[in-house]
C-alpha cells in the first residue's frame, strides 16, 4: 500500500480534488493473496470466464488459476463480485468494519493515484472500481468519491487497460465497463483504503 495524500490534480480535462488520505496497493491483488481467501472461505470459483487468445475471445473454465501462472503474478479473471467477496473476507479477517475497511477503489481515486504517480498502470489489467458504468464522465464526482447513483445498472468501471491492448494505448483516462459478474483475462483489481485520521 502507498499513501496519496490530499490536493489537488488536474487530469483529462478534469479536477479532482481528495480531502482525505488514500491508502491503495501499489499493485493489483496477487494470485497467491486471492487463493488464501478462496481456500479459507469457500469461495466458489467455478464457473466460466473469457480469455484472450491468438484465435480471440474463449471461454475457460477455472481461468483464475489457470491464467495466474505464478504465485506473485496479479489475479485474472476475477469478476467485481469476486473482488467484492474478498474485500469482505479480508476486513472480517482483519476486524475491520465496512466504513474503515478495505474496498475498491473509485474511478477519481485510480486516477488521482495514477496521475500523482503512486500506481502503475503496467500489469496488463483493466482494474476494478467501484463506480457504475456511466459512458460520460462529464457529471462524475470530482472528491474521489465512488459514482452509485444513475449509471448502467451492474456494470461497473475498469480502469487501466488489458494485455490485449498496446502498451502505448493506455492511458490514465482509459475506462471500460463490464457487468458486475464478468470473469476475463484481462481484468484484476487492487484494493483501497481511506486513512482516518486523529
Amino acid at each position: 500500500m502507498i499513501t496519496v495524500g490530499s490536493g489537488e490534480l488536474s487530469a483529462n480535462g478534469r479536477s479532482m480534488r481528495l480531502n482525505y488520505t488514500l491508502a491503495i496497493g501499489v499493485r493489483p491483488v496477487l494470485a497467491r493473496e486471492f487463493k488464501a481467501f478462496v481456500e479459507a472461505s469457500g469461495y466458489n470459483m467455478r464457473g466460466v470466464a473469457y480469455a484472450w487468445s491468438d484465435v480471440g475471445w474463449q471461454k475457460l473454465d477455472d481461468a483464475w488459476v489457470k491464467l495466474s501462472p505464478s504465485a506473485d503474478d496479479p489475479v485474472r479473471c476475477v469478476s467485481w463480485d469476486d473482488a467484492r467477496a474478498y474485500l469482505k473476507w479480508l476486513n472480517a479477517k482483519l476486524g475491520l468494519n465496512e466504513a474503515a475497511g478495505y474496498r475498491l477503489p473509485s474511478e477519481t481515486e485510480w486516477e488521482f493515484a495514477q496521475g500523482s504517480g503512486a500506481i502503475p498502470a503496467r500489469d496488463g489489467l483493466w482494474e476494478w472500481c467501484e463506480d457504475l458504468w456511466h459512458p460520460s464522465r462529464d457529471l462524475a464526482p470530482v472528491d474521489g468519491s465512488a459514482w452509485t447513483l444513475g449509471g448502467l445498472a451492474g456494470v461497473h468501471v475498469n480502469k487501466g487497460g488489458g494485455h490485449i491492448f498496446e502498451p502505448g494505448a493506455v492511458r490514465r483516462a482509459d475506462r471500460n465497463g463490464n457487468a458486475a459478474n464478468m470473469r476475463s483475462s484481462v481484468i484484476g483489481f487492487r484494493v483501497a483504503r481511506t486513512m482516518v485520521t486523529n
